[in-house]
């Protein structure tokens, strides 16, 4: 039988939950609240009308949802069902299929990538050329917007995620910094926020930095 990678098992996941996920961790939670209010950060930036790209945009809600009010979005998630609902709950934004490894935008195309709870789904050894490629798709002065990991975590394999396994790997948030500034961007900020999940406290590095 064929291995399983950690592309299988995040895409699996998110394909068979993506309503539940959407429902408990995207509607009314610490993440989702946390997530605005980085988001309003951003928009307190960028004039109107912006191009935006959201890695791992999920179901649309609440990040390209919110942001479609005001920029031109384009979403990326590696989950069939993520991006069906997307399509409905954002009709004004544009969602693609894609897994963002591979995804590949002509330089300098986008004011703005986003991408929350995302990144910490993928091996940590691609991270910094996932953090290459969005500096790439980046307009000079363009901003990146995300959550990255808070403490070392080479991998871990969740047998219970929603009721399936789900995949997480990590730098902690001193390598998370050198990384970023390593590939050329300057921080903006760099947070760790605490948000509660399944009754658990979950801390997330919430980073805003610019080409």
């Amino acid at each position: 039988m064929p291995k399983i990678t950690p592309k299988d098992l995040v895409e699996r996941g998110y394909d068979k939950k993506a309503e539940e996920y959407l429902r408990k961790y995207r509607s009314s939670s610490d993440a989702d609240k946390n997530t605005k209010k980085y988001l309003k950060k951003l928009v307190g930036l960028l004039a109107r009308g912006s191009k935006i790209l959201d890695l791992g945009c999920g179901a649309g809600i609440p990040v390209a949802k919110f942001l479609s009010q005001f920029y031109k979005v384009v979403g990326v998630d590696i989950s069939t069902r993520q991006i069906e609902l997307a399509k409905k709950n954002v009709p004004k934004a544009v969602f693609i299929r894609k897994d963002i490894t591979k995804v590949s935008f002509p330089p300098g195309s986008f004011d703005a990538v986003v991408s929350f709870y995302t990144i910490i789904h993928i091996p940590r050894e691609q991270h910094k050329e996932i953090l290459k490629k969005i500096y790439k798709m980046l307009k000079p002065g363009g901003y990146f917007l995300g959550t990255m990991g808070v403490e070392e975590l080479r991998e871990i394999i969740e047998e219970d995620w929603l009721g399936e396994p789900m995949y997480w790997s990590h730098f902690g948030k001193e390598e998370n910094i050198k990384m970023f500034k390593k590939v050329g961007f300057d921080i903006l900020i760099a947070k760790v926020e605490k948000e509660k999940e399944n009754n658990e406290i979950i801390k997330h590095l919430y980073v805003l930095a610019q080409k």
